[in-house]
């Protein structure tokens, strides 16, 4: 069910977050704080982009 709440998220935005903060591969060296960091920055952007996919959901593709 999708909460009333939360306002409209665009596809627009998400596109432009996802150029902002782009998906990238890691090595063992890499700072594990910045892995954290980069997680949590992916983590909204993934969450926006699952939203703006639940907003748009056609309704005869919703299960009743």
């Amino acid at each position: 069910m999708a909460d009333s709440r939360f306002p409209i998220v665009s596809a627009e935005l998400v596109k432009v977050l996802d150029e902002i903060f782009p998906p990238k591969e890691f090595s063992p060296k890499d700072d594990l704080r910045n892995m954290d960091y980069y997680f949590g920055q992916r983590n909204i952007v993934n969450f926006l982009r699952a939203k703006n996919a639940e907003q748009n959901e056609n309704i005869l593709t919703r299960e009743q």
